[in-house]
């Protein structure tokens, strides 16, 4: 074993200076988290987004941060793709929603409640996989009946 075992007292100094330090982390990722969606906001660039989200430390609750980006910035879907969602775990959607900074401010990530672990579920990315699967089965489809309710379910979906 490689780790030192504290007394006490020790344990107790290092406590309080992990406190400080987690209240001073919080305080850095929030404000971080503020100006990265209002960079993308502004540019439509999520690359900064993506940064944050993969610089948390192991420790941290990167998917509470990943569910608040989410919910105050409605340009933005998890990516559903295998191949890069670990580079590049937000994508990029045209959306005329505000960011309300106020209230994003007024609400730091760490009131998310997302499991860490456990993928996040997001409308936005369920309709989009609905609607590629319902593309798929429209050009599989070979009768017109079949081809009328994918349509209609498409449009309904997309609406």
């Amino acid at each position: 074993m490689t780790t030192t075992i504290l007394n006490a007292a020790q344990a107790d100094k290092l406590i309080v200076s992990i406190k400080g330090r987690g209240a001073k982390l919080d305080a850095d990722i929030h404000q971080a988290a503020l100006s990265v969606v209002s960079h993308h906001v502004e540019h439509g660039d999520v690359t900064l987004i993506n940064r944050l989200v993969l610089a948390m430390p192991k420790s941290s609750r990167r998917n509470a941060l990943v569910a608040w980006v989410l919910h105050f910035d409605a340009r933005t879907i998890l990516n559903d793709d295998k191949a890069s969602r670990d580079d590049t775990p937000i994508l990029h959607v045209k959306s005329t929603l505000p960011f309300e900074l106020e209230n994003a401010d007024a609400t730091p990530f760490w009131d998310f409640k997302a499991k860490e672990g456990v993928a996040i579920w997001s409308f936005d990315t369920w309709i989009v996989a609905q609607t590629k699967a319902l593309n798929g089965a429209l050009g599989k489809a070979t009768d017109d009946v079949q081809k009328a309710k994918i349509t209609a379910a498409i449009t309904a979906l997309t609406a």
